[in-house]
């Protein structure tokens, strides 16, 4: 049996990690599901750091077998297949996919993995341990009482005034608050990882160090690669991420709880959530996430996330403190609503 998966990158060219992991997560399920081997894409074109451990990890090479069956799995699965019962379950979702189409073993299958970031992190929940491993993360020794805040901020080209002021703002009223809270708080909270792309020298990032710096953190500027940069944002105790798929895999990675910016969520019947612009989204598990948590007694408390800048001071000292799990249906990463009633914001 010779079963071939291959990955359909977001562009002509491979886009930076947070984007292509979701075609690589996708095509690490089907070699679950159908057996076989992964084909990476060309990263060699690439001006990411990534591609290296992607390619030392997985062989990426010229294929000259000639499959007849070829399987293009695209964006239709999740509309077709998507329901309550899987939860948008990529590997789930496959193995539906075969049973309907009388797929079987000895078929000799090229499967293309091209629903590219359709279904989001949602869909690829199964590999968090797969790629943990591939990118060399240990969540060991996490839970010591010197915690780590690891602040993501992505700093504009210069050329770019629009961005700039953007930027400004989200320092002034995300950014600087957010760390103002975790430092007051009771979560113990001293060590800041600054992840940026710029250098330590860019008045942002002198700005928010120095700022930081007077609150009393210990912080921490580590020029590195993006790999390296991955790595601190998911042995975080709290992460305060930018609004970049690369700060959201940071998230999916980690155990960290997260705040996420109050001008980027879509609100819905007195829910908030991210990623709310897409109709299969919205109907799909936003909606179904907002009905299970209308339905069975509501806890905010189960929210690893947390959306800044609405909730109350006695509400967010709990929330540091709450340490039992979390509810999915309440995680914004995975699709998820939080609630901004009067129990819990301002």
């Amino acid at each position: 049996m010779v079963n071939l998966h291959f990955i359909s990158p977001m562009g002509r060219k491979p886009a930076g990690l947070g984007n292509e992991i979701f075609g690589l997560a996708k095509a690490i399920l089907g070699t679950q599901v159908f057996g076989g081997e992964l084909i990476t894409p060309d990263y060699s074109n690439s001006m990411h750091e990534y591609p290296k451990t992607i390619l030392e990890n997985f062989r990426s090479r010229r294929v000259n077998i000639t499959l007849k069956n070829r399987i293009n799995v695209g964006d239709e699965i999740f509309a077709q297949l998507g329901n309550r019962e899987n939860l948008w379950d990529y590997k789930i979702l496959l193995k539906d996919y075969a049973f309907r189409e009388g797929l079987t073993d000895g078929q000799n299958l090229r499967i293309q993995h091209s629903s590219k970031m359709v279904g989001g992190f949602l869909a690829i929940r199964d590999t968090r341990e797969t790629l943990r491993k591939l990118f060399e993360i240990d969540l060991s020794g996490l839970d010591s009482k010197d915690k780590s805040v690891s602040l993501h901020l992505r700093v504009p080209d210069i050329s770019d005034s629009i961005s700039q002021r953007i930027l400004q703002r989200q320092i002034e009223e995300y950014y600087k608050p957010a760390l103002r809270d975790l430092y007051s708080s009771d979560g113990a909270f001293s060590n800041l990882n600054l992840i940026t792309n710029a250098n330590s020298e860019n008045s942002y990032i002198s700005d928010l160090t120095k700022f930081a710096k007077s609150l009393g953190f210990r912080c921490n500027y580590d020029p590195a690669d993006s790999l390296t940069h991955l790595k601190l944002l998911a042995k975080s105790n709290f992460i305060i991420p930018s609004v970049s798929t690369f700060s959201l895999l940071g998230i999916f990675l980690s155990n960290a709880k997260y705040f996420w910016p109050s001008n980027y969520t879509s609100t819905n019947n007195n829910w908030r959530s991210i990623w709310g612009h897409e109709k299969l989204q919205i109907l799909g598990p936003t909606y179904w996430f907002r009905e299970l948590n209308e339905s069975h007694n509501y806890n905010p408390l189960k929210s690893r996330g947390m959306i800044h800048g609405f909730f109350n001071p006695y509400f967010f000292q709990e929330w540091i403190k709450y340490n039992s799990d979390y509810e999915l249906s309440q995680d914004l990463i995975y699709y998820g609503s939080t609630s901004f009633g009067k129990e819990v914001y301002k």
